[in-house]
């Protein structure tokens, strides 16, 4: 016996003197202290023990970019580590760190070709350039389908610097970040961007450079962007008040809003900061209106106590002298949710297109039923026909809305009659007219492929015509739906629209609707077996892919900002370690439900980790 260590005779009773040896107290002693002791050989597996270690350094890197901390932190955790458990081969400093980070950031971008690329399925592009006062960077962003959850996803790419930013020079860019990918400008259904000449301009923009390519290419404009420069346009009619000279008198300046502070507590107001409006953010004057009103009290006695009656040293002073800037105040406070609300919703990283063009309408709406007389809106067929320039259809001055508090001020404090009350109510005329003008102008309202996108809302199954369909088609690449198949994607959408609800997949307005389609795409004939929609789910989904803004490349600015803190300024420089992190913040860390605990880095990425660490 091994475990024994002894010889024993099995001449007697054969094998029954075996079994009578394993029950004896001194084996069954030696068995149970063997089962304690680990083999020897468990310590010569490096495959296992190696893997368990660039997984670990992996996880780590991954959360080192998901939470933008400096790269050099590897240097003291992994001493760290091996202070907090001896037995651990953990050895991970900066160098290491930082190519680790290059294959996470390779391995994002080798799934995007598996999903994109390699099967030349069809993307949205979309860019804009930073506003860094050194170098201009372009972000390459794509939309397009999630193999894994079937629902319409944005990448990073790549993110070139172009210093020159001309329409050609920042178009070969693209082309070139692209090719880099393995991804055909072919497949390119459509191009976003912000609403500038060097984007979008007929003769020398990057659209029309990328059409000599490719003709089918939709250009898409950022209405989020529109929006806000429809209520800063609007802004430019208040020729008697400037919102911004309520916001700069406190800023960088600890003795000034120390005197506001001890103000705000002897007035019984909450002490809050004042908001500095900055004309870069879309959603930035609405906040600072209404934060300028709840601290009202407070401000005007700063003026009354720290400036003389004469003194005109100061914009703040001439705001507070105004008997009316209180009016203007709640006049803008008013009318701006209007915009915030049409841009808030078109911010969100699920698919929006099939909701652009009734948000386009609900905002003219709003803005128009402020100025004109009801029934001049009701009485046409459509109130894109509404002549505004007319002033038989507006209202008459005491009618106009200038907001509920501003009203309500005017009637308690008897101001009706004033020559401040009637240069607001003139002005504000002047701000509606000119709101609608520039929507009418810029909005892409008779945009076809925009009206007709309404089509993929469930909300709007039995009430679309054929002939939206049709037109939608026609506004697509001839790719997307071919000529043989149109007849069966009319026919689909025909049974679509006459199935009962309790054939179809359950929506809510509160989900995304590519979800609803890509449930739609699991329906099948129980007949058959066959799908019951696969035509009418690929106009569908091609539809959705069309970027509804541009919103997205301000989240990746805003995004780099952090990245780039002071400790981690030089990230833009050289080998683009800034590209690279970004590339895995949005690819892996920003899709929903991926985060650094939950995030399980595949077999491969871990191959790439442990090709990558020889390079250290």
């Amino acid at each position: 016996c091994e475990l024994c260590r002894m010889d024993f005779s099995v001449s007697h009773n054969g094998y029954n003197d075996v079994t009578s040896h394993l029950d004896t107290e001194k084996h069954k002693s030696n068995a149970k202290a063997v089962e304690k002791i680990s083999s020897v050989m468990k310590r010569f597996q490096p495959t296992k023990q190696t893997n368990s270690v660039i997984s670990a350094e992996v996880l780590f890197q991954g959360f080192v970019i998901e939470h933008n901390l400096r790269l050099t932190i590897n240097d003291h955790f992994s001493k760290l580590v091996s202070c907090m458990f001896p037995d651990s081969d953990y050895s991970c400093g900066h160098t290491t760190s930082m190519h680790l980070a290059y294959a996470i950031t390779s391995d994002s971008i080798d799934t995007v070709k598996q999903e994109v690329a390699a099967p030349k399925l069809m993307f949205s592009l979309a860019t804009d350039g930073s506003n860094d006062e050194e170098d201009k960077f372009f972000p390459v962003l794509i939309s397009h389908e999630d193999k894994k959850t079937g629902l319409v996803t944005t990448s990073f790419l790549d993110m070139p610097l172009v210093n020159l930013a001309g329409g050609k020079n920042i178009a070969d860019a693209l082309k070139q970040s692209l090719r880099d990918v393995g991804l055909d400008l072919q497949q390119c259904l459509s191009f976003s961007s912000y609403n500038v000449s060097v984007m979008t301009g007929r003769h020398k923009g990057v659209l029309s450079v990328l059409h000599k390519e490719n003709k089918e290419i939709y250009g898409m404009g950022c209405p989020c962007h529109l929006s806000a420069l429809a209520a800063k346009e609007g802004c430019k009619a208040l020729k008697s008040f400037n919102p911004e000279d309520l916001f700069y008198h406190f800023d960088k300046t600890a003795k000034r809003k120390h005197l506001l502070q001890e103000l705000l507590v002897f007035c019984d107001v909450e002490v809050r900061k004042v908001l500095k409006h900055v004309t870069t953010r879309w959603l930035s004057l609405h906040k600072c209106m209404e934060r300028s009103l709840s601290l009202w009290d407070g401000l005007w006695s700063y003026v009354l106590i720290h400036f003389d009656d004469d003194d005109e040293s100061t914009p703040l002073r001439g705001v507070f002298k105004d008997p009316t800037t209180q009016l203007y105040i709640h006049f803008l406070h008013a009318l701006l949710p209007n915009f915030d609300s049409f841009n808030t919703q078109l911010q969100t990283e699920a698919p929006m297109i099939h909701r652009l063009y009734p948000s386009m309408i609900k905002l003219y709406r709003s803005i128009l039923s402020c100025v004109f007389l009801p029934t001049a809106i009701q009485d046409e067929d459509s109130i894109m026909k509404v002549d505004f320039q007319n002033p038989d259809l507006q209202k008459p001055d005491k009618e106009l809305f200038i907001g509920f508090a501003a009203m309500q001020l005017v009637r308690k404090n008897d101001l009706e009659g004033m020559s401040g009350v009637d240069k607001l109510r003139k002005e504000a005329r002047s701000f509606y007219i000119r709101t609608l003008n520039y929507i009418r102008k810029k909005f892409p309202m008779d945009d076809k492929l925009i009206q007709n996108a309404v089509l993929v809302d469930p909300a709007t199954r039995q009430t679309a015509s054929l002939q939206s369909l049709l037109e939608l088609v026609q506004q697509l690449p001839e790719d997307v739906i071919s000529v043989s198949s149109r007849d069966a994607l009319f026919m689909e959408f025909c049974n679509y629209q006459s199935a009962s609800m309790s054939d179809l997949p359950a929506f809510d307005q509160s989900e995304r609707v590519d979800a609803f389609w890509t449930a739609m795409e699991q329906l099948k004939d129980p007949t058959t077996g066959q799908k019951l929609y696969p035509t009418l789910c690929r106009l569908a989904k091609h539809v959705l892919l069309i970027p509804y803004s541009n919103a997205y490349c301000e989240t990746l600015f805003s995004m780099g900002r952090k990245v780039t803190a002071d400790m981690r300024s030089q990230l833009g420089r050289g080998k683009n370690t800034l590209c690279g992190l970004l590339t895995s913040k949005i690819n892996i860390f920003k899709k929903e439900g991926s985060t650094c605990h939950n995030w399980k880095p595949s077999d491969d990425l871990l191959k790439k980790a442990k090709s990558a660490t020889y390079q250290a």
